[in-house]
């Protein structure tokens, strides 16, 4: 589904499972671009401490994680005091500006869930990211470590 800022199309968690199983626990994650806030809910079962930004009016509203949701824009969120970034690929239409300020201010691992995206639009969105390397891939999730 098209939004204002970007593309939202809901996490499948049977995708992210794996990754958040041996990744999670005990971290303090952070969903850019929550939506409705099931990919939150899974990190919690998975043990981290989880808090998610949605700029989308609907989609705060429908969040079942109000009080660990902030409704404002990426930009206003500092990403450093979060061990984990989780991003799903175009969720926002200025990945540049997001690229950015991932690499300024990620201190940890960064998710990448990539359904929907193709090769070359990975490959272009990896490229932006200073400062990262791939430690793991799964079938639709690429784990990068800030080094």
């Amino acid at each position: 589904m098209r939004t204002d800022r970007g593309i939202y199309c809901p996490s499948d968690l049977e995708d992210l499972k794996e990754a958040f199983e041996k990744y999670c626990s005990m971290k303090m994650f952070l969903d850019i671009g929550s939506g409705t806030g099931r990919v939150m809910g899974l990190a919690w079962k998975k043990g981290a401490s989880v808090a998610g930004v949605e700029i989308e009016d609907d989609f705060y509203k429908h969040t079942d994680f109000k009080k660990w949701v902030k409704h404002t824009d990426y930009n206003n969120i500092d990403f450093s005091v979060y061990d984990i970034l989780y991003y799903f690929m175009k969720g926002t239409d200025d990945e540049d500006s997001l690229a950015k300020k991932i690499n300024k201010e990620a201190r940890g691992k960064l998710i990448i869930y990539r359904r929907g995206s193709n090769n070359e639009e990975v490959e272009e969105f990896l490229a932006k990211l200073e400062g990262f390397e791939v430690t793991e891939t799964f079938k639709y999730i690429i784990i990068l470590n800030k080094i």
